[in-house]
């Protein structure tokens, strides 16, 4: 069966005509899904027993990934790299049982930053349409 679409030309030149808008489409939609992600992890990060009490949470950050190319935009959300007990926590090791808060919150929020993400760019191509029509 045939999947018939609508105003792809439109939309493909609408979004060619965003140019910067979008490349900040992008930045806002990235920035949007990494907090929904990084506060559910802090969320997830409370623990009432080990070292890690508190601290690991703190430690939550997001920062953009410099290790892609051709305009690819990333942003890692994860637990600082001087604190090196976040893996043990998560997935557990010979004297702890897992704790699992990074790939619980992934699971829990992922239709949610996929929403929050797509939302902030539809934003940037009603603008872009906005403005072609005033």
């Amino acid at each position: 069966m045939p999947i018939e679409l609508s105003g792809m030309s439109e939309l493909l030149s609408n979004l060619e005509k965003l140019g910067g808008d979008m490349r900040r489409a992008k930045i806002g939609a990235l920035r949007i899904g990494s907090k929904i992600l990084q506060d559910e992890m802090i969320a997830r990060a409370k623990f009432t027993k080990g070292y890690s009490r508190g601290e690991l949470a703190k430690h939550i950050l997001t920062w953009p990934d410099n290790n892609l190319t051709d305009g690819e935009m990333s942003t890692i959300v994860g637990v600082s790299p001087e604190i090196p007990y976040a893996a043990p926590v998560e997935h557990g090791s010979s004297k702890q049982s897992p704790q699992p808060y990074a790939e619980p919150a992934v699971i829990a929020k992922r239709q949610e930053v996929i929403r929050a993400m797509a939302d902030r760019v539809q934003l940037a191509i009603t603008h872009i349409q906005e403005r072609g029509n005033t």
